[in-house]
């Protein structure tokens, strides 16, 4: 039986992805007779001796684009056998049966029983939350969400809310009544890599993300503790503002509690790239701060820190040295 050969790099991991499972499509290879769903797999599932997990079906290591650096499937990218109009996410369940018919989660798991899948649960394992999407559409009324950065560089473009300037920190502020326990969670692709302009560790920031307990927001100041993806470090940060600081160029960052004397934040084996979607998410309740992303394999990185300086406040988004799309906000807060 014949594979297809890989050819040189070209685009995105994801665009490799696609013309490498379509490939194997276009020549019939499915290492024996068995259906492409039987040859599914995931980041902790198996495949046979001589196969690879990649793009989410067992492979031959040769036709995988990311065999020999970390050949993490895709899990996110929809399968191509699938109708779209009934299985939104391809993940081979109808999106009338799905409990999360906007993120791939073919095992459904709901580990609270509330019947909202975990990979949508802002607090997968507590169904005493209840969670409120956020329209996109709202975020272009001034009477719910006002930006406080370079208005004209945030807008509604198609499905999602984008920002598309690379410099400098862009924030937009939901007008949300003061909170005091949080848990706010952003889907998001960082579409473009700059300057921050900011005075933080290792040489700035190229970051996207959502900020919570805000307070005082106004061009270059106001208060917040920020929890994002940082791309230029392949790191996750968490990070803190108040008064003036932004104004002074400053975004406090918290340390790693695990690695106090390494970078701030928490590294991400295998890194970040453009293009790709990430589920961030700042739960801030007390003073116990935990910042976590969801990558696209499904598995989590997160650490948590603590810091009393701000007991109450709103929500925002934002980028520092980064244009980024935003998909989806959602907000959770006790029933």
């Amino acid at each position: 039986m014949s594979h297809p050969r890989t050819g040189a790099r070209t685009g995105t991991r994801a665009a490799w992805g696609a013309l490498a499972l379509l490939s194997l499509l276009a020549a019939g290879c499915r290492m024996d007779s068995s259906p492409l769903e039987a040859r599914s797999c995931s980041a902790r599932g198996t495949c046979e001796d001589g196969l690879i997990c990649c793009q989410g079906y067992c492979v031959l290591k040769a036709t995988c684009p990311d065999a020999g650096n970390d050949a993490l499937p895709l899990v996110d990218l929809p399968r191509p056998d699938l109708d779209p109009s009934k299985d939104s996410d391809g993940d081979g369940v109808p999106n009338e049966k799905d409990n999360c018919p906007t993120a791939f989660n073919p095992n459904q798991s709901d580990a609270d029983q509330d019947k909202t899948g975990d990979v949508c649960d802002c607090a997968p394992a507590d169904a005493s939350f209840k969670e409120t999407v956020l329209e996109l559409e709202s975020f272009q009324k001034p009477g719910s969400f006002t930006p406080v950065e370079s208005a004209s560089d945030w807008g509604v473009v198609g499905s999602v809310y984008a920002q598309k300037q690379k410099d400098g920190v862009r924030r937009a502020v939901h007008s949300l009544s003061d909170q005091r326990g949080f848990i706010a969670t952003v889907r998001l692709r960082v579409q473009g890599l700059g300057d921050a302009g900011l005075t933080v560790p290792n040489d700035g920031l190229s970051a996207a993300g959502v900020v919570v307990r805000t307070a005082g927001l106004a061009e270059g100041s106001g208060s917040g503790y920020y929890c994002a993806v940082d791309l230029k470090h392949n790191r996750l940060v968490l990070g803190k503002t108040k008064g003036g600081d932004l104004g002074a160029k400053t975004l406090a960052l918290f340390p790693n509690p695990t690695d106090p004397f390494g970078q701030p934040g928490k590294r991400i084996t295998g890194g970040l790239q453009q293009g790709l979607p990430y589920r961030v998410t700042l739960r801030a309740e007390k003073e116990k701060l935990t910042c976590q992303v969801m990558l696209p394999d499904l598995s989590l990185v997160e650490f948590a820190d603590q810091d009393s300086d701000l007991e109450a406040g709103g929500l925002a988004l934002f980028t520092a040295g980064a244009a980024a799309q935003f998909e989806t906000v959602k907000v959770c807060a006790h029933k």
